[in-house]
């Protein structure tokens, strides 16, 4: 019974640290695409940018990458880009969390206030 228990337990480490390792590697890899990200936005390449974060950046969860992507997106205040792939996210079923719901009518808002200022 105990070297059962020792293998149950040896065997429930060795899967606990291949999912750490691979989450670890997830990680390491989606700093990198931000930072080529972040690149590809310094040299204006806005297109190129969002193409390629979003064809590269590994994570189950759409509305996650929906929000790290639109967090960048906001940083660069390339608001236009912003609402874009926030629509495009919910013509995909993406449901975008609460705080980007809240943005997105501010958004909306200000555009509809310079719209009728100029």
């Amino acid at each position: 019974m105990k070297k059962e228990l020792e293998k149950a337990k040896t065997a429930s480490s060795k899967k606990r640290n291949r999912g750490y390792y691979q989450y670890e590697q997830e990680r390491k890899l989606n700093n990198l695409v931000e930072m080529v990200f972040r690149i590809q936005m310094d040299l204006r390449e806005y297109e190129k940018a969002i193409s390629y974060f979003k064809r590269s950046y590994i994570e189950q969860d759409q509305e996650v990458t929906l929000y790290v992507l639109l967090d960048l997106l906001g940083e660069y205040e390339v608001q236009d880009y912003w609402i874009r792939e926030y629509n495009e996210a919910m013509k995909r079923g993406v449901t975008p969390r609460e705080s980007l719901q809240r943005m997105y009518v501010a958004m909306q808002k200000e555009d509809k206030i310079r719209e009728y200022i100029f």
